[in-house]
């Protein structure tokens, strides 16, 4: 329908409706994913207001200016019966935005900086309140990341071609370095040939050699500081918890979950997916996920089936999860990449 949103260009990373000024319709949040040749800066998101008969405007500027700058989003949720929206991203914190009478409450939950792809709510530890599963990296990369010891990111433009630069680093032996190979960055930064002719003088470099205070003062600069797949324990008014998934949960990126009691035991299971193909050949594919079944064992605690006694597995670059039901029987879809749908069928009982 013509005219039914305000014009705005950009690459977005979720949609969500909810309706934030409780007047009874449902108003949108769109997440900005991206800056187009500008990677690691934030696009905006954006608060857009039900006007009533499908129109829609953007939000006042005391809301507005509250998500424009949130980061990378890659996706959001809301907490049922809440006027609370979770948010994650690329180089973000879990972030949650409460939509109060009297404006918009921001808070982060500290030291969860992550290359965040997914969120699902649920009660996970059956207390009555909505938990959140987070899908990340996975802890199966030769990248680490730690609130002592983050990656970084670091944008600029370097070399004065009105091109921003996105430079990786990571920490070694209590130092931190760049992350690509000598021939990596001096294709992207030319001018850094005359300076490291040598590749042994490269290796021995660590990133503050490289670049000048004065240059790296003007950089942005991005930390991810948890690379774990994790649940968030809700705790009231003392905010969320991070808790580490199981092991088999972080073999690759996951960008998808499902929760039910599959396994009848009156606790929520867990099913995710994931991989990711398309890295550099510096860092490698992701695709050591076959699909991940966590089977409830004890409040908040899940231990891994394996895809030959659960059923369920899921190949290739997995994106979402969904339900469908039929009079007798459930299906499981599996939504990939540039692929099909997988479709695992159960009986109901």
């Amino acid at each position: 329908r013509t005219g039914a949103l305000p014009l705005f260009f950009l690459n977005t990373g979720c949609v969500e409706s909810g309706d934030f000024n409780a007047d009874g319709r449902p108003d949108l949040f769109v997440g900005g994913r991206s800056q187009p040749g500008s990677y690691g800066l934030s696009p905006p998101s954006f608060l857009l207001l039900n006007q009533g008969g499908g129109v829609f405007d953007f939000a006042p500027e005391a809301l507005s200016a509250a998500v424009r700058e949130l980061g990378m989003v890659t996706d959001a949720v809301w907490l049922p019966d809440s006027r609370t929206l979770a948010v994650v991203g690329e180089w973000m914190p879990l972030t949650l935005l409460e939509f109060t009478e009297a404006g918009l409450r921001k808070t982060t939950v500290p030291d969860s900086e992550g290359w965040w792809n997914a969120l699902h709510a649920a009660d996970l530890d059956g207390d009555g309140d909505t938990d959140l599963l987070a899908g990340n990296m996975g802890l199966n990369s030769n990248l680490r990341a730690s609130p002592e010891e983050p990656v970084r990111l670091y944008v600029a433009d370097y070399d004065n071609n009105l091109f921003q630069d996105p430079i990786l680093t990571y920490f070694r032996q209590g130092r931190e370095w760049i992350y690509v190979s000598k021939d990596e960055l001096v294709e992207q930064l030319t001018p850094l040939r005359k300076k490291f002719v040598e590749y042994h003088r490269f290796a021995q470099s660590p990133f503050e050699q490289v670049f000048s205070p004065e240059l790296l003062e003007k950089a942005v600069r991005r930390e991810a500081r948890t690379f774990a797949s994790s649940w968030f324990e809700n705790r009231g008014e003392a905010g969320f918890v991070a808790h580490a998934l199981p092991r088999a949960a972080q073999f690759a990126p996951i960008y998808a979950f499902l929760t039910e009691d599959f396994t009848r035991d009156g606790r929520p299971d867990i099913l995710a997916v994931g991989n990711f193909f398309e890295n550099p050949p510096s860092i490698g594919r992701y695709d050591a996920s076959f699909g991940t079944f966590l089977a409830s064992r004890s409040t908040a605690e899940w231990q891994s089936i394996e895809p030959r006694i659960s059923g369920f597995a899921a190949f290739g670059e997995a994106r979402e999860l969904a339900f469908l039901h039929g009079r007798n029987h459930r299906w499981i879809l599996i939504a990939h990449n540039g692929g099909g749908v997988q479709v695992i069928g159960e009986r109901k009982r």
